[in-house]
């Protein structure tokens, strides 16, 4: 199951454009806002598709027949680029537990295949709970994947949800591959990865974007 935001006309397609256009982007407050509300805006989706159970409140004037979340969610995002996206689905999913992973990918050679190594975790449990992957780029999906995997040694997940701002199209192949029943939310998706494994035309490198250009420090 997947659903691709701007495949279908709302204000979505205009952060999409603000976050992709090199004039704007250079905006670091504007970039990290858009990517904020593309966040609440796959919180509220995704909100869509959790359990909820019937309860009430009070009022000055009387009790009012309610709804509310029957469990909260785990929001698990990788840092340091997934940071933003994920405050604006915490700040709507707003009494969730947070997950946070750290990852390197590894070039494998020069051109060769992209992978990823997880190599941090802090989790809650998050055994028959709904758990949310969220991270801003998509690319080959090793990083999610990884990342999935190292939190499968916590427990095993009621459901998945992968979430996006824009994915590629081979990073969702990925996820359908090694997360088979997890339920996709993305923003846009793009069709290529250039040689060394960004989307095309994608947003550039979110990180560097984001926070600076990071130096390469061989650990």
């Amino acid at each position: 199951m997947i659903d691709i935001l701007a495949s279908h006309d709302s204000i979505v397609n205009q952060l999409l454009h603000e976050i992709r256009d090199e004039n704007i982007q250079s905006d670091r407050l504007r970039l990290t806002t858009n990517l904020e509300l593309i966040g609440e805006i796959c919180a509220y989706e995704i909100s869509k598709q959790l359990n909820y159970c019937d309860t009430h409140a009070r009022t000055k004037f009387g009790i009012a027949d309610t709804r509310v979340l029957a469990a909260q969610p785990v929001v698990a995002t990788v840092l340091r680029a997934g940071l933003p996206f994920y405050n604006g689905i915490i700040r709507v999913i707003n009494q969730a537990d947070s997950a946070f992973i750290a990852a390197n990918r590894l070039q494998e050679r020069k051109s060769g295949p992209t992978k990823a190594e997880a190599f941090y975790l802090g989790s809650p449990d998050i055994a028959k709970r709904d758990l949310i992957l969220a991270d801003t780029m998509l690319a080959t999906g090793e990083t999610l994947t990884r990342s999935f995997g190292l939190l499968m040694q916590i427990g095993q997940p009621k459901r998945v949800f992968v979430s996006a701002v824009i994915a590629s199209t081979q990073g969702i192949k990925k996820i359908q591959q090694d997360i088979p029943k997890a339920r996709i939310i993305v923003g846009a998706v793009d069709d290529y990865l250039n040689s060394e494994a960004y989307i095309v035309p994608g947003l550039g490198d979110a990180g560097d974007l984001l926070y600076g250009q990071k130096y390469k420090l061989n650990l």
